[in-house]
């Protein structure tokens, strides 16, 4: 008596995880149904010969450690045995594929037939097979909406079209999964490439500058070794460095020599701009700014107009500097704005009492309610100093309307006809 298979074992077997509105069921019968021939009808695994021949048959010794030969039934009964060598390799079919393969020699070639098998093929998850059940409708039946969106097609212009084709003809590639532009793969490998260039700066930067700060007897070649760097792609190692609070000043300054000595790139003028503004040294600071005045950059103006409305007066101030450094006549109507300027400041004290405030009004003491922040405005003396040194000959002190004024006549064109022509 042959005994059932429980249908969650073949489920499992499958590998099913179940899809939407399909019963488990629904898929045992779809699965039955390609072994509706029985295990006679089925075609075995696929032995490759040395020799370049293959056979086709069922292995009756799997388990066999070490593996010393292969007894295969073959096609009618026939047994017959290979020695290890004589076999190149074996391709194992799983119990569904067999079944497949078997059912597929008595296959209809019609489009019920093909489409079915297709569906089949799906819930069985074989993929390959199910695509070429479909493509064989499409070959019979060229309109088969079913097959056509099964494959991917959709209509454009009252023709079938695949996405892949669509995208293909545009130039793109597939990549991982995302159709991409092959300038944008090439991009990405130049990109790579560039990473691991800047990956063997920041070690050697490492080695040099640690021979430096112990003390070594190779502190001098290290010192050497970083003065000599001149690649571009070594700015993001340096200005990594620059940034590291606890970074001796020494080092600091020679950092700024070298990155003002590179070809002029985006990486290293950001680098010395960001701490001409930001460093807590003062001499990095004033170090980045000459390195940036003699460099000279767009890039650098732009950045210092940025900072023009920074919310912390004190880098209003020093960006007014670095646009005057610059002899940036095109950040007059900024620095105009930015004569006098609104900031929160913290006013009162904690102990209700009276307390001591120093601003640029003067000093003085005020009586304390608790702490408090209010915005008042504040005449910003360096950007009145940048406007006198960009435009030499002229003052309005902290007039914004007078400056304003000045401006637009002077940048009003001469001679002027105003009148409408006849």
């Amino acid at each position: 008596m042959t005994s059932r298979i429980p249908l969650t074992f073949i489920a499992d077997r499958l590998g099913w995880t179940g899809i939407p509105g399909t019963p488990l069921s629904g898929v045992v019968l779809a699965w039955v149904a390609l072994c509706a021939l029985g295990p006679s009808s089925v075609m075995g695994d696929v032995f490759y010969l040395s020799n370049g021949g293959r056979i086709e048959g069922t292995l009756l010794n799997p388990d066999q450690r070490p593996r010393a030969s292969y007894i295969v039934r073959a096609g009618q009964g026939a047994t017959l045995t290979l020695t290890e060598d004589q076999v190149d390799r074996v391709e194992v079919k799983t119990t569904i594929e067999r079944q497949y393969e078997a059912r597929l020699r008595t296959l209809p070639n019609t489009v019920e037939a093909h489409f079915d098998m297709a569906r089949r093929c799906q819930l069985a998850r074989l993929e390959e097979q199910r695509t070429f059940h479909l493509e064989q409708v499409l070959k019979l039946d060229p309109e088969h909406k079913e097959s056509r969106y099964a494959l991917g097609y959709s209509q454009l212009d009252g023709k079938w079209v695949r996405q892949e084709d669509v995208m293909v003809k545009r130039g793109y590639v597939r990549d991982r999964g995302a159709w991409r532009l092959p300038q944008e793969m090439e991009l990405e490998k130049v990109n790579d490439a560039e990473d691991e260039i800047t990956i063997g700066w920041r070690k050697k930067l490492k080695i040099w500058r640690s021979w430096i700060i112990k003390n070594r007897d190779k502190a001098q070649q290290g010192e050497q070794e970083i003065r000599a760097i001149r690649d571009p792609y070594a700015a993001m190692a340096l200005v990594e460095q620059l940034g590291n609070e606890k970074e001796p000043r020494q080092l600091k300054l020679l950092y700024v020599d070298i990155l003002g000595q590179l070809p002029p790139n985006a990486v290293s003028i950001d680098g010395l701009v960001r701490h001409a503004m930001d460093d807590l040294d003062g001499k990095v600071r004033e170090a980045c700014l000459d390195e940036v005045t003699r460099v000279g950059s767009q890039r650098a103006k732009e950045y210092f107009l940025r900072r023009l409305k920074d919310p912390e007066r004190i880098m209003v101030h020093r960006a007014a500097i670095g646009l005057a450094r610059l002899n940036a006549t095109s950040a007059t109507l900024p620095l105009i704005d930015a004569l006098v300027t609104e900031h929160k400041v913290l006013t009162g004290s904690g102990s209700g009492g009276i307390s001591p405030t120093f601003s640029d009004q003067g000093g003085g003491l005020s009586a304390g309610g608790g702490p408090k922040i209010e915005e008042k405005e504040f005449r910003n003396e360096p950007v009145l100093h940048a406007l006198t040194s960009l435009h030499r000959g002229v003052n309005f002190g902290y007039n914004k309307t007078a400056w304003k004024n000045w401006y637009v006549a002077q940048n009003v064109p001469h001679k002027i006809n105003l009148r409408r022509s006849n």
